[in-house]
């Protein structure tokens, strides 16, 4: 790995796993999401591969000490580029919607913003896209308890 090395890109947490096993040399599994970034890490490469990152916090309903109250009856999907940061409730009227370059401590959301309409409509497209993507292609696993 490069000492001192920045890159201005976006990665995912699904990116750790191929990462570390190109690295040690061994062959993922079948099915394992994600991008190694082991040329970003090892090379003059800053190119990550993707130009949104997603991020699914999915508790179905579940009643998690410390979820804010809006999650405790769904999940929630964002999708982040280089600007803007849209997060998706299911099911729920309200989102939110920030502009990293004009706030980047994400104080203004600009959801419900008409001047934000066509910015909107291309995140949700890309979040929706992103989540049939990350669709995980193994069987589904049962409950063991």
């Amino acid at each position: 790995v490069r000492e001192g090395k920045v890159v201005d890109g976006l990665v995912q947490t699904i990116d750790i796993f191929p990462t570390l096993t190109e690295l040690a040399g061994i062959a993922n599994p079948p099915g394992v999401q994600g991008r190694s970034q082991t040329s970003v890490l090892t090379s003059a490469a800053t190119d990550t591969g993707y130009t949104s990152a997603l991020i699914e916090f999915a508790i179905s309903g579940a009643a998690v000490e410390g979820v804010p109250d809006r999650l405790e009856s769904g999940d929630l999907y964002s999708i982040i580029t280089s600007e803007w940061r849209m997060s998706y409730y299911p099911g729920k009227s309200y989102g939110e919607l920030y502009n990293f370059r004009d706030d980047p401590h994400d104080f203004a959301n600009l959801f419900h913003s008409p001047r934000t309409a066509e910015v909107r409509r291309k995140l949700r497209d890309e979040l929706l896209d992103r989540m049939a993507d990350a669709h995980d292609p193994l069987p589904v696993r049962q409950d063991l308890y």
